[in-house]
């Protein structure tokens, strides 16, 4: 609106909501001054708008934030594993690997057996008592906030992987991890931040390079607690999107798991996705 025909306009106002008496003009009291007034400083207010624009922006996180590690002094069962397994694993750890017995070492056990003594020590060197090790346990012990997650993990997921090429990781402690998705709501048309989630667990296979090729993201959660996770929840559908379409490929799932279903419902349902997901 010009400022020209502005000034018609209030022309016009003023002229119908005023009357002359005794060659004075005076307001007409048949009209609502106040109201008049106040939609007139309304129609001449400063028009405000705002566009939006949605941007993805790349981001590296680390599964354990090393500078915050600490060791627990005594036993709890909130830790797992316990002690004496972690002591186990770290020695095993320490150890070089076994070497396949050469020929030479073969013909010389042969020739020990036939004198009568006993070989199976060397024939069968003493098993490793913590194989999963290989497959878990980026930090030791593990220090779970639920019953639900220590036994999802030693009693439901990894008898699951065990001889599949796949890793699994507790990402739950939010002190020590820093794969964290900040989440959002959509509203009205826009993003809204409603806060950061931490998932539970991260099942991942390696490419040939060794590196993180493919995730299925975890939640582990208590019926009393899904309530306050539903928005989050809902947004997990648009993280494992978006990201999926910026890497080109089924990169991330995310498979939720509530305590409602017993342990063998869950087993099923994370076998599930690992043979859609992995394929294995």
């Amino acid at each position: 609106m010009s400022q020209n025909i502005g000034e018609a306009e209030l022309q016009s106002i003023f002229a119908k909501t005023t009357t002359e008496r005794d060659g004075v003009l005076i307001e007409n009291r048949r009209y609502d001054h106040q109201r008049i007034r106040s939609l007139i400083r309304q129609a001449f207010a400063p028009q405000r708008d705002f566009t939006t624009k949605e941007e993805i922006l790349p981001k590296r996180a680390s599964l354990l934030q090393i500078e915050q590690l600490t060791s627990p002094v005594e036993d709890s069962e909130k830790f797992f594993p316990d002690q004496q397994a972690v002591h186990e694993i770290m020695e095993w750890d320490e150890k070089p690997p076994q070497q396949e017995l050469t020929a030479e070492q073969k013909a010389k056990i042969a020739e020990l057996e036939a004198m009568g003594i006993d070989v199976s020590a060397l024939r069968n060197p003493k098993p490793d008592p913590h194989p999963e090790r290989n497959k878990t346990y980026h930090y030791l012990p593990y220090r779970f906030d639920s019953t639900l997650e220590r036994h999802f993990l030693s009693q439901e997921v990894l008898p699951l992987i065990k001889g599949k090429p796949l890793e699994v990781y507790f990402n739950g402690d939010d002190t020590l991890t820093d794969f964290k998705i900040d989440c959002y709501k959509r509203v009205a048309g826009n993003w809204r931040y409603i806060g950061r989630y931490v998932p539970d667990f991260l099942l991942l296979s390696r490419n040939e390079q060794n590196q993180i090729d493919k995730v299925i993201i975890i939640e582990t959660k208590g019926e009393g607690f899904a309530a306050k996770f539903k928005d989050k929840f809902d947004f997990m559908s648009e993280f494992v999107k978006k990201n999926n379409d910026k890497f080109g490929y089924e990169r991330f799932d995310f498979l939720y798991l509530e305590d409602t279903l017993n342990a063998e419902q869950r087993r099923q349902k994370t076998l599930a996705a690992i043979k859609n997901f992995f394929d294995k």
